[in-house]
């Protein structure tokens, strides 16, 4: 691997920036090195969603979350080639760091370089389907979607529906089932377009005779839909590994899983902090409050089409309510601020659209 410093950070690096690097980087895996480039551990997304749940801030260091031991290789090794590949299989490992005599970094073996002698590694076709809510009138973004349904909104070249199906596309999953309604033919239209329709495996539409709310149109498309599927908002943009998603939600062996946006927000205040008989204990001088919040993806289990009452309104909130009552496994996967773009209200839409053309 030429370009293996991009793998490399310093533990004195914040969660927040580290989030950001895997994410650039698009692989699993960061080595914590110090100033000489000498190992001091490693850092997966998984570690850093295991911290945040747990409790950690975005501004906390990775020093206090890394792994300390992490598998390596030496440059000098006898057999190395055939010492990685072991290594690789016996741990599930998709990369090395490869360490001189001191222990300092000098490159990273990639899985797709040691099994594949660095052929471009394509992404199969998987059979997970993507349910889509497209039928909403976005009374948020009038006067746009007086003419134009919501999913049809531009967001440079495309409209933010294709945008979405490209990236869920991009991974393998590319079977659609479209939920409309307000304006479905001008969405229908669009997406009959060989030059449009041909870039997909398959799409299918149902059609909802009046709103069922943010979750009630599933059941309308129970035939369609079997195993473990997405669903997704048509005014909602995740740029994270929808894989990695995945292979979360099956881990945690959960029957539906919310992907959240962390937030921090600050009060721009210094507040007090009072005891029950009104006396000053302290003051926060503009304290930040770390939240995570629903962007409208998810990842579900079939199961969850039977809680949903045949024709009528619901909302998920409703149906996230009913399966927490049942005692059903609910997990939450995390993503940045920064990787979650939501056009459905103006600052919004301005905002991912300065994203894409640039």
């Amino acid at each position: 691997m030429t370009d293996y410093c991009k793998l490399l950070i310093l533990k004195n690096m914040s969660v927040r920036n580290a989030m950001k690097q895997l994410n650039e980087t698009s692989e699993k895996v960061l080595y914590i090195v110090d100033g000489e480039k000498r190992l001091q551990g490693s850092l997966t997304d998984g570690d850093i969603r295991r911290a945040l749940l747990g409790g950690s801030g975005l501004d906390s260091c990775i020093a206090d979350i890394m792994n300390k031991n992490p598998k390596y290789i030496r440059r000098t090794e006898a057999n190395r080639t055939k010492r990685t590949k072991e290594l690789m299989l016996k741990f599930k490992i998709e990369s090395l760091p490869v360490l001189d005599d001191e222990g300092r970094v000098t490159d990273i073996a990639l899985w797709v370089d040691v099994f594949n002698a660095g052929k471009k590694v394509l992404r199969e076709k998987k059979p997970n389907k993507v349910f889509i809510l497209a039928g909403g009138e976005g009374t948020r973004l009038e006067p746009f979607t007086k003419i134009l349904p919501k999913p049809l909104v531009p967001v440079g070249e495309q409209p933010i529906l294709e945008k979405i199906m490209d990236r869920f596309a991009a991974y393998g999953f590319d079977e659609f089932i479209l939920s409309v309604n307000y304006k479905s033919e001008m969405i229908r239209l669009y997406f009959n377009d060989p030059e449009v329709k041909n870039k997909y495996a398959d799409i299918r539409y149902i059609k909802e005779d009046r709103p069922l709310g943010t979750i009630g149109s599933l059941y309308l498309a129970r035939e369609s839909i079997s195993g473990t599927f997405f669903i997704s908002n048509s005014d909602i943009l995740i740029e994270d590994d929808m894989d990695k998603i995945l292979k979360f939600h099956v881990e945690n062996k959960a029957v539906l899983t919310i992907v959240g946006c962390i937030k921090n927000s600050v009060v721009p205040y210094g507040v007090l902090n009072t005891n029950d008989s009104g006396f000053l204990l302290n003051i926060d001088e503009k304290p930040a409050f770390k939240h995570i919040i629903n962007t409208g993806v998810y990842v579900a289990e079939k199961d969850i089409v039977g809680y949903i009452k045949p024709d009528a309104k619901e909302d998920m909130t409703e149906l996230i309510g009913d399966l927490l009552k049942d005692g059903r496994t609910i997990s939450v996967y995390p993503v940045l601020e920064e990787q979650w773009f939501d056009i459905g209200q103006w600052a919004e839409y301005e905002r991912t659209r300065k994203y894409f053309e640039s």
